[in-house]
């Protein structure tokens, strides 16, 4: 596992750190308007996302099945060729839902003074097939990374982040800087990433052994309960972290939200570096359950435990550390003092602890029974969604993060214990005791130190 992460880490740094130099490159060549469009981009994507029905998840399961052989094939190919088939269609419907919808999103909806609405409805219905494209694409990453080929996909996202952020780059000087030239630009190398993974999970997947005898796929109708299963989910985890920018909208400044933004974007950099972790994990735990092999579930279960509390904490302390100059130099101001770093500090902390409540989740997905944690995580969310409300609405953003660190915290200790239930008092315990709270508390206490003792 070691290997696939640290290869996987040195791509985020490198992906994260060429995203981050385009931007003044594509605000200096297209203007304000054009970032405008990359957020609505993030807005359609979203969308995709929620109609994909959890079947990336199930498709990935399937082919850890597959890849330890405990699935044929044959079995393997048919499953997910039905699954394939259903998200092509969802994908298709919806694309032309938004290109029937451009004219109007163009003209009403986006109000550009910059550009003309032909140029923005074009782009539009660029963007719309750069989502569907993604979309189609998690299908395949989902599956290649349960066959075991993380090295491939990280090699090979690198490779195509370079085409998006840095190619588009020479598309602009070449013919022009406009909205229209920036995403034809990204439909074709979408396209052509998306071709890609196809073939190579087509590789991979037909070089598997043959199906053995009496060795077939689960009915549709069991697949698809489980896939529903993991759409829930997904969809609690998507509004639940995009909940703090949504009530900000409404009830901070602009200055507030500009701060807010700023320390989401670091947050989100901790859960990126978690969600590593949870891929690698995933895989496996299903593998080990399939086979029966309860004891070496548990045993890495508690080792990829102690490794996210060191790396999510771990990466909180060193924002309590250099918090203050680190804020300086993300946001450019060198008036606000400590308090504003503590917003830094807050969501990123917030962040970390929700990384560790979706190792439960990992946990139920292995065996999977991850409908058992939906009325939990949905009786919480919408607990979470009023006190942050209040605390937004009466006291500001900065003490809405706090009250942030202290709904995950109790995220935290409601999943592990809920989930943990069956297994029995003294393993939840020490899951929670040993394997979180003591690794939690030494990066604690060492950003305790590290602030001074403040």
């Amino acid at each position: 596992m070691w290997p696939n992460l640290t290869l996987s880490w040195l791509s985020l740094v490198y992906v994260t750190g060429v995203s981050w130099a385009m931007v003044p490159v594509v605000w200096g060549l297209l203007g304000r308007e054009a970032f405008g469009l990359i957020g609505f981009f993030a807005v359609i994507q979203n969308l995709f996302l929620l109609a994909d029905l959890g079947l990336p998840a199930l498709v990935g399961r399937m082919a850890a099945l597959h890849a330890s052989g405990m699935w044929g094939r044959d079995a393997y190919v048919c499953s997910c060729r039905r699954l394939e088939y259903l998200t092509w269609g969802l994908t298709g419907l919806l694309l032309l839902i938004l290109w029937s919808l451009s004219e109007w999103i163009a003209g009403t909806w986006l109000q550009s003074s910059q550009w003309d609405p032909g140029t923005i409805q074009a782009s539009i219905m660029a963007i719309a097939a750069c989502a569907a494209l993604r979309t189609l694409g998690a299908l395949d990453i989902a599956a290649l990374h349960g066959l075991g080929q993380a090295r491939w996909l990280v090699v090979s996202n690198t490779v195509w982040v370079s085409f998006k952020q840095v190619g588009v780059w020479g598309s602009l000087l070449a013919w022009g800087a406009t909205p229209g030239v920036y995403w034809a630009h990204m439909v074709v190398v979408h396209l052509a990433e998306w071709a890609s993974l196809r073939l190579g999970h087509l590789k991979v997947a037909r070089a598997g052994i043959a199906d053995p005898m009496g060795n077939s796929a689960p009915p549709m109708r069991q697949q698809m309960s489980l896939a529903l299963s993991m759409f829930g989910s997904s969809v609690v985890w998507i509004l639940l972290f995009g909940m703090p920018m949504v009530l900000a909208s409404g009830l901070l400044s602009l200055s507030e939200m500009g701060y807010l933004t700023v320390s989401l974007m670091v947050a989100n950099g901790i859960r990126l570096l978690c969600e590593s972790i949870h891929t690698e994990l995933k895989p496996r735990l299903i593998v080990l359950h399939a086979s029966g092999q309860t004891a070496k579930m548990w045993q890495l279960y508690g080792h990829a435990t102690r490794l996210m509390t060191l790396v999510a904490l771990g990466s909180v302390v060193l924002l309590a550390g250099i918090g203050e100059p680190f804020w300086q130099f993300m946001t450019g101001d060198s008036n606000g003092g400590p308090e504003l770093s503590d917003w830094l500090w807050a969501y990123a902390c917030g962040h970390a602890l929700l990384a560790l409540a979706g190792l439960p989740l990992d946990w139920l997905n292995a065996q999977g029974q991850l409908a058992r944690a939906l009325p939990v995580q949905a009786g919480l969310v919408c607990a979470w969604t009023l006190a942050m409300a209040w605390a937004m609405g009466q006291h500001g953003g900065l003490f809405a993060g706090r009250v942030w660190v202290g709904g995950a915290a109790v995220h935290l200790l409601a999943l592990s214990t809920w989930v943990h239930a069956p297994l029995g008092l003294g393993k939840a315990g020490r899951w929670l005791c040993r394997d979180v709270l003591a690794v939690g508390l030494l990066v604690a206490g060492a950003g305790w130190w590290l602030k001074g003792g403040r």
